[in-house]
């Protein structure tokens, strides 16, 4: 009933200190209400889905990834719908900037 793509957000080698985008499609099958809820303070949703999705409509989401930390990434976003919840791990590793700018 309820889909997200992509199931895992990978972020292969992030830049301490940079902003990365993670964009989500959230499909509703029976259509309702979304929610989206981020493990801490270093995701931030940007764009949010319509409040109410149709039946079988794609809504885009855009959430933004801090690298606070150096080491592994271990976040994750909640998708909540009237008939589950969707979990989006997302991962990868953080390194300390290697003085470039953030790509």
């Amino acid at each position: 009933p309820l889909t997200v793509q992509p199931q895992v957000c990978e972020i292969p080698s992030a830049a301490l200190g940079c902003v990365y985008d993670i964009p989500l499609s959230i499909t509703v099958r029976p259509g309702g209400k979304v929610r989206i809820d981020v493990s801490s303070k270093n995701l931030r949703v940007v764009e949010r889905p319509r409040h109410s999705i149709s039946p079988g409509e794609t809504e885009e989401a855009l959430l933004e990834y801090t690298a606070g930390s150096q080491g592994p990434i271990q976040e994750f976003v909640d998708v909540l719908a009237q008939f589950g919840t969707v979990r989006v791990p997302i991962v990868g590793w953080v390194d300390a900037p290697q003085g470039g700018p953030c790509s």
